[in-house]
């Protein structure tokens, strides 16, 4: 497989609107188009995506579209018969309405060539009203791991590019969820690997917090099914570092309460639920409660003491709050912080154009 340096895969589901920009961003790599095969699935999208898709792939030999013909309800199999197809030695996974920095392909590709590993981690950033924000930063060098010595801001599968032949020797595979699949994807990355990985120092995904990306509806079922599934990557992980387990904990229980503010029916006994269920999971790794953050902490232990009515009014006015900006920033970005006008400076060579 050497016609093509590197496969990005992009499930797409009614994404008409963001199609030509996600093209013109890979045009620009300097990586060199030529050498990008851009393979889009596509999950029966009623949009006039198809359309859309049919034309570049017969304008550019190198866009390649797969048509299924049922909804498969999330982006994992998509993602995996991208796996199955891709026709180059390394893959990258791309969400149709995120963007890739102009150097961030050739930088990762360059990096899993030179140190001969499974996969890379790169940086990722985040962009939100015209302004970038730094996502994860591994620091200055390049580092390398294996199951001995991994951290948690490891995590994230749309930050990565991917040996094909380690995906199909071990037979690795997205589990077909909605929720928690590319997290669950890449533990079993980390933990299946002889080789070892590298983190470096590059920017390769910007995820663009658009309108829709904010205001998507999760159902009880799903995030349910999400919690089970947190248990399960927290019983995955028992023979890494306990730091690990405390990191992943702290960043993931903020999560689930986010989820249940954007509840769509937003009806009180499904949000007791899964806030009854949210209680079991927190009594089962009280050990890490200390590592929650601040913000936080109020419906934690609201939580832990059972005290479902007082939490759910509480998330009542945290649900009317969620998408404003002022709670965005404060909650759904706190950790994050803009880039200075120094490093923008430093990167804007190889960013879009915020104003997106």
């Amino acid at each position: 497989m050497d016609k093509y340096k590197v496969s990005v895969i992009v499930p797409c589901y009614n994404c008409k609107r963001y199609i030509k920009r996600l093209v013109n961003n890979l045009k620009k790599q300097t990586i060199g188009f030529e050498n990008i095969e851009v393979l889009f699935v596509d999950d029966l999208s009623s949009d006039g995506s198809r359309d859309v898709l049919r034309g570049y792939a017969e304008e550019c030999e190198n866009i390649h579209v797969i048509y299924l013909e049922e909804n498969s309800g999330g982006a994992s199999r998509p993602r995996n018969i991208g796996i199955d197809n891709a026709q180059s030695d390394y893959v990258i996974f791309m969400d149709a309405d995120d963007l890739i920095t102009y150097d961030g392909i050739e930088a990762a590709y360059d990096a899993i060539v030179r140190y001969d590993v499974d996969f890379i981690k790169t940086n990722e950033l985040g962009l939100m009203a015209g302004i970038y924000y730094r996502l994860s930063d591994s620091g200055g060098d390049a580092l390398r791991y294996d199951t001995g010595n991994m951290e948690y801001s490891h995590m994230g599968c749309n930050a990565l590019i991917v040996r094909r032949e380690f995906l199909i020797n071990n037979d690795i595979r997205y589990k077909e969820m909605r929720l928690n699949e590319d997290i669950l994807f890449t533990l079993d990355l980390m933990l299946r690997t002889d080789r070892g990985f590298y983190t470096i120092p590059a920017y390769m995904r910007i995820y663009n917090y658009n309108e829709a990306s904010m205001t998507h509806s999760v159902k009880t079922e799903e995030l349910l099914d999400s919690i089970d599934s947190f248990d399960e990557m927290m019983n995955i992980i028992d023979r890494l570092n306990d730091g690990f387990k405390r990191d992943m904990y702290a960043s993931y229980i903020p999560v689930y309460y986010s989820f249940i503010f954007q509840l769509a029916m937003f009806e009180k006994g499904e949000v007791m639920r899964v806030l009854k269920r949210l209680h079991k999971t927190q009594e089962d790794y009280k050990q890490y409660s200390a590592s929650v953050s601040s913000l936080y902490k109020v419906i934690y232990t609201l939580i832990d003491k059972e005290c479902y009515q007082v939490t759910w009014l509480l998330m009542m006015v945290m649900h009317l709050l969620y998408d404003t900006r002022l709670f965005i920033r404060l909650f759904r970005f706190k950790n994050f912080r803009s880039l200075s006008d120094e490093e923008y400076n430093r990167l804007r060579n190889s960013l879009p154009d915020p104003e997106i």
